[in-house]
């Protein structure tokens, strides 16, 4: 998935995209970086270059389920129940 965004509020399409099993190569946005850490790959949405030097690296199957594994190993930080008992812990402290 390619998401050349030049603003993101959150990036649920990065998790969507990564929840899909789909490798992901994203604008870099604070909001990207805060979602996929080291583990994204990041272009300037302004340089083509840099978006096709990227693409051309995924065409290699190990490169591509290398980082998709890296990738996906973030999932398990926004998981539902994680956000439930985030929620949750909130709640009960302003309570």
């Amino acid at each position: 998935t390619i998401i050349p965004s030049h603003y993101e509020g959150f990036g649920m399409m990065t998790l969507e995209s990564l929840d899909a099993k789909a490798p992901t190569i994203t604008s870099d946005i604070p909001p990207q970086r805060e979602i996929l850490g080291n583990s994204g790959e990041y272009f300037d949405p302004h340089d083509t270059e840099a978006l096709k030097m990227i693409m051309e690296r995924f065409v290699s199957a190990p490169y591509r389920d290398s980082a998709l594994k890296k990738q996906c190993a973030i999932l398990s930080n926004y998981s539902w129940p994680n956000t439930a008992k985030e929620v949750y812990a909130f709640l009960d402290k302003t309570t």
